[in-house]
């Protein structure tokens, strides 16, 4: 899955972050017929240290993380952990400590005198998982008491499927992310490309699509 990545020139990239929308464990595996009927997805820890190469942190915030229960949910963050790759965010929305965290993000940091160097940035990253339940507003605001010390960035994960734009709903609760003082909101989970806009100033995607899927 990751062999053609190469054409998106990462090397031109300080930093990939994706949501990754599979638990990892070394559960034995059930055929593709039935995760496609019963949608309960398992991906062998196997694939990490190649995704390593390519994503700097991923979100743990939407449907399908906890797809093999508690167990398989901590098993994730343990191979996480294991390959030192950097995650944030839960399948619960109102698990408010952990809904976001301070990743250390590589980037190029400019000098006085004009030049530049390798350096390392440390940002908030928030992840919401909005599918069965919209998130409180005391949820919500848990991404806003970062905000007058790092930027944040917020990745919510709600809404209808297969749709070409967000509803009334979807458009309230990622509105409210910059209220709140988010400084981004990249969504996910539609599996379409949808609308984006500029609110008060602040860009809202309000879905990315896919980008590694079957």
């Amino acid at each position: 899955p990751f062999s053609r990545l190469s054409e998106f020139e990462r090397d031109k990239y300080d930093a990939w972050v994706a949501n990754m929308e599979c638990p990892l464990t070394n559960n034995p595996k059930v055929s593709s017929k039935e995760e496609d009927t019963y949608l309960k997805f398992d991906c062998s820890p196997s694939y990490l240290p190649e995704a390593k190469k390519w994503f700097t942190a991923v979100t743990l915030a939407n449907n399908h993380t906890d797809n093999q229960g508690a167990a398989g949910y901590a098993e994730t963050k343990q191979h996480l952990d294991e390959q030192q790759m950097q995650y944030f965010g839960g399948p619960e929305p109102e698990d408010q400590q952990n809904i976001c965290d301070v990743l250390s993000l590589p980037a190029q940091i400019s000098l006085s005198d004009g030049t530049t160097k390798q350096g390392k940035v440390p940002m908030v990253w928030c992840g919401y998982n909005g599918v069965f339940k919209i998130p409180t507003a005391a949820a919500v605001g848990v991404s806003g008491r970062y905000s007058s010390l790092f930027n944040v960035v917020v990745m919510p994960h709600s809404g209808a499927e297969y749709k070409t734009g967000p509803d009334q709903i979807k458009t309230t609760l990622y509105r409210s992310f910059i209220d709140a003082g988010a400084d981004v909101v990249f969504g996910n989970h539609a599996h379409w490309v949808q609308s984006t806009e500029a609110y008060n100033g602040h860009l809202i995607v309000y879905s990315m699509g896919n980008f590694i899927f079957d």
